[in-house]
């Protein structure tokens, strides 16, 4: 069994986390699986957080408190904290969720020998009482095999990732201008397999000061956020030539989008990558269907009055 004498490191970020810190402290640390270490790093929090985390360092050895001199961001602030890990595997965890007590045991019992890095599917909710841990078949990302679907979008929710410490001899730095768990799968589909566990192991939740939820609000945010880390990705020389052209392609149609009410240029460029953009659709009852009505959605431009629907 894979688990048999891995050490595992959960790397935490903090900034201003008191509201939702002590629950997910304790979600931490009552893991099954015990052989973990647990690194902190604050971001120069302004509020309790300390505090509730050097409580929680009183009376569990197996957390570590690190405090920045200056702000220095969230990407850098995640990047501080798995540079501290010592375990064999890394788990990113945002300081707003709750983790499902067997998470870390799941995803070492599921494992696989050549696996590099592994996420899973979560819960989102805003408020108490949690919502049931049911999970549907509608985002099952055992489709997505190869580079082009993580160039499509970000899939890899940073916050449910575990992945071997080798990852970060390619993954740091992580650079300023890509969101840092798109980095971390693109680096990994680079390096080895990425695989997906069909199962919801923790509870992401959704609030206004979260840095997840602020980064897309209106449709011209999501266009110009796809749009930015796309092209930091390609400036980065992140990709083989393939999928280089494949993200130059990408890259032209969200700048197209950007600036249009409709593209009909866009839409058949969705609808001929409909198998890679729209993988999700795959699972639906009539998913062809499906993807053209979804194709359309897609080709609306930033300009247009309707909203953009994150389906």
């Amino acid at each position: 069994m894979y688990k048999q004498n891995r050490s595992v490191s959960i790397a935490l970020a903090t900034y201003n986390g008191g509201n939702f810190l002590r629950e997910q402290l304790n979600s931490l640390i009552n893991q099954s699986y015990r052989n973990i270490e647990i690194i902190i790093s604050d971001d120069c929090s302004s509020d309790d957080t300390l505090s509730i985390c050097k409580e929680f360092a009183d009376i569990d050895h197996r957390i570590r408190l690190e405090t920045n001199i200056t702000n220095i961001g969230f990407n850098k602030n995640f990047e501080k904290a798995v540079s501290l890990c010592s375990g064999d595997l890394i788990a990113i965890s945002d300081q707003d969720d709750i983790w499902l007590p067997y998470k870390i045991e799941k995803m070492l019992d599921a494992w696989e020998d050549d696996t590099l890095l592994m996420h899973h599917g979560y819960k989102e909710f805003t408020s108490k009482p949690l919502p049931p841990i049911c999970i549907t078949n509608e985002k099952d990302m055992r489709f997505c095999t190869d580079m082009r679907y993580i160039i499509a979008g970000n899939f890899i929710t940073g916050c449910t990732t575990l992945f071997k410490k080798d990852l970060l001899e390619s993954a740091l730095p992580f650079p300023e201008t890509v969101i840092y768990d798109w980095w971390l799968g693109v680096c990994a589909y680079n390096m080895g397999k990425v695989q997906f566990l069909y199962e919801n192991l923790i509870y992401h939740r959704r609030h206004d000061t979260s840095a997840h939820f602020s980064i897309e609000r209106s449709r011209r945010d999501h266009l110009a956020f796809i749009y930015n880390n796309t092209q930091a990705l390609i400036d980065l020389n992140a990709f083989n030539e393939k999928d280089r052209l494949y993200a130059e392609k990408t890259v032209s149609i969200y700048r197209r989008l950007l600036n249009s009410r409709f593209s009909w240029k866009a839409f058949l460029w969705f609808y001929k990558t409909r198998n890679v953009k729209l993988w999700h659709k795959r699972v639906k009852k009539h998913p062809y269907f499906s993807m053209l009505l979804q194709t359309f959605k897609l080709a609306r431009g930033s300009k247009h009055i309707a909203s953009f629907e994150h389906n």
